[in-house]
């Protein structure tokens, strides 16, 4: 197996945990991460009169399905780069926001993962924020995971011997 297939599987794991098993950032008793994101398509689906939740409604699903995209990246170096681009643009804005540079209005809509629902209450989502600052450790997986397919898409899928 070449590195770059090790890369994306590696990177598709890390998004897998990054979305679902640990929180982005907490707000109270709020906790953004992907079992949010599944809540919130509800509430987008039930609103379709502005077209940005078309866009919204997209985003948030290819989000959702980006660690199976990376993981079909070990084939297709165009999926591993495709399911790149929604965590790390995710990572990013959220990084950001922590520094008060809301970048047009994103984070507005970074609110549809926000849910107060626990899988097991105190353990999943894991909200291990980082001292000193606002945004938690899913953050960063999610961002590395990213990068990591961003990575896998750029290199070449042949072994030479």
């Amino acid at each position: 197996m070449s590195a770059a297939k090790g890369l994306s599987i590696t990177a598709g794991i890390l998004t897998l945990i990054g979305s679902y098993l640990l929180s982005w950032y907490s707000t109270g008793s709020e906790y953004a991460y992907g079992i949010g994101g599944i809540f919130g398509l509800l509430g987008l689906f039930a609103d379709l009169t502005n077209w940005i939740n078309y866009i919204v409604i997209a985003c948030v699903i290819l989000f959702l399905i980006s660690f199976i995209l990376q993981f079909i990246g070990v084939k297709s170096r165009a999926t591993a780069i495709i399911g790149a681009i929604l965590p790390l643009v995710a990572g990013i804005f959220i990084i950001l926001d922590t520094f008060g540079l809301d970048v047009i209005g994103v984070m507005n809509y970074m609110t549809v993962f926000e849910t107060s629902f626990t899988i097991v209450p105190g353990i999943i989502p894991f909200d291990f924020v980082i001292p000193t600052r606002s945004e938690s450790i899913g953050t960063y997986v999610i961002l590395l995971g990213g990068l990591l397919s961003f990575i896998s898409g750029c290199k070449s899928r042949s072994i030479y011997y």
